[in-house]
């Protein structure tokens, strides 16, 4: 592999790193093009390395026969386990069907003699890693939600967070409280997920993309009586591309359905999109000049707000409303629950990454100044009890369900 400038600045590990330490971090690893289906490495081999895609994707499979395999896409990584750990690999990764550029960096730089600079970015590079293990952790304990319950109400708009929220936002004036509501919602980061959430669960979460904004959006507008519900339209998904790693682009299709809330305020259906944060359509207006005139509007008083469909050349009231969500709550997207991290790099930041930090990263981050060498062997002990964790979790996962024998004695009893 050889050696090349910096590339990390699309990947997870720029979301807690500074550009110019990342440009340090990456001296200490190497890159490479891996051919089409290339092995990365093997299940069972002793794990030497950790692996950041820079570009095109891994296929990581386990092996069981059972349809496992994980699609990885850019930025993100792969072997972190056997990397932390010092394990057996316990799948095999292979290159995607067009190959891939990857950072590696070898297990040794964890165990080698350090010089106090050495130490503060491999401390950092172990943070930088700390959130998505418990993000990964998440995943596997993330019950599935239970399709009755959520059809009947994932517009929860009974559920005490939300009428307490409704509440506070409620003016007393129809016009006002809808204008409440949509800065409310519009303030909330956008960032890409799945559809089967509830109101309830958006509104403590913080943030969502368009269909589960607009689910909150309509809860909030029914619980302060308020007719609402949902609109949708076909449009092309640029708005939606430019806000993925440039990796992720070429798996979404050339039109997506774009989903807001709509309101009925003096007897019309009045849309009010509050889909995209500020921040979001500053990414947005990127690759999208004409986008900027949208950074600073806000919805107004007797005024539509659809910016959407505007962009696109439609009336601001030209839009198919719905009811509800059930047609599209079980919608299977082209990514998994793992790859989500990665695919909010642009957004995360833009509007600030949004993790769940373990408690030994505080310490890390007040030591690593003055005792960047202990700040490191903190760091190392936190994250492999963490991976360890992970490690224990996913093998329990990878076991076949067991099928229990049937009982022909008793069969014979119910029989007779």
């Amino acid at each position: 592999m050889e050696r090349s400038r910096c590339k990390l600045r699309e990947t997870k590990l720029s979301l807690n790193v500074r550009l110019q330490t990342l440009e340090k971090l990456h001296r200490l690893g190497e890159f490479g093009k891996c051919r089409p289906n290339q092995i990365l490495f093997q299940k069972n081999e002793p794990a030497k390395y950790l692996y950041v895609i820079l570009d095109g994707d891994v296929i990581l499979d386990y092996g069981n026969g059972d349809d496992r395999s994980l699609w990885i896409g850019a930025g993100d990584f792969v072997g972190e386990i056997g990397f932390i750990l010092g394990r057996h690999r316990l799948a095999t990764a292979r290159s995607g069907p067009d190959g891939c550029t990857v950072w590696r960096l070898h297990r040794k730089q964890l165990f080698q003699h350090r010089n106090q600079t050495q130490s503060v970015l491999l401390a950092l590079l172990l943070v930088s890693l700390s959130p998505h293990i418990q993000s990964r952790m998440a995943i596997l304990h993330d019950p599935e939600p239970d399709p009755v319950d959520l059809l009947e109400n994932h517009c929860d708009t009974g559920h005490p967070s939300v009428q307490q929220m409704a509440s506070m936002l409620d003016t007393g004036d129809p016009w006002d409280t809808a204008i409440m509501i949509w800065r409310f919602i519009q303030t909330m980061p956008y960032r890409f997920g799945y559809w089967d959430m509830k109101a309830s669960d958006v509104l403590r979460m913080g943030y969502g993309m368009c269909t589960t904004k607009a689910n909150l959006h309509v809860a909030l507008l029914r619980a302060v009586g308020i007719e609402s519900g949902f609109a949708e339209l076909k449009v092309p998904s640029d708005f939606v591309a430019t806000l993925l790693p440039r990796g992720y682009r070429n798996r979404v299709g050339t039109y997506i359905k774009h989903y807001f809330a709509v309101a009925k305020l003096n007897g019309k259906w009045y849309p009010c999109d509050a889909s995209f944060s500020k921040e979001s359509l500053g990414v947005m207006a990127r690759e999208i000049p004409e986008v900027a005139d949208c950074l600073n509007r806000t919805m107004k008083r007797g005024e539509p707000f659809n910016m959407v469909g505007e962009y696109i050349g439609l009336s601001p009231f030209d839009f198919k409303l719905l009811p509800d969500l059930q047609p599209i709550l079980f919608k299977k997207p082209f990514y998994g629950k793992h790859n989500l991290d990665a695919m909010n790099i642009l957004l995360d930041q833009a509007q600030g990454p949004i993790f769940n930090y373990p408690a030994w990263v505080k310490v890390v981050r007040k030591i690593l100044r003055t005792h960047p060498a202990a700040a490191f062997q903190k760091a190392y002990a936190g994250i492999f009890s963490d991976v360890y964790r992970l490690y224990v979790a996913l093998q329990k996962s990878l076991q076949p369900t067991p099928v229990t024998p049937p009982d022909f004695a008793k069969q014979e009893v119910e029989k007779e």
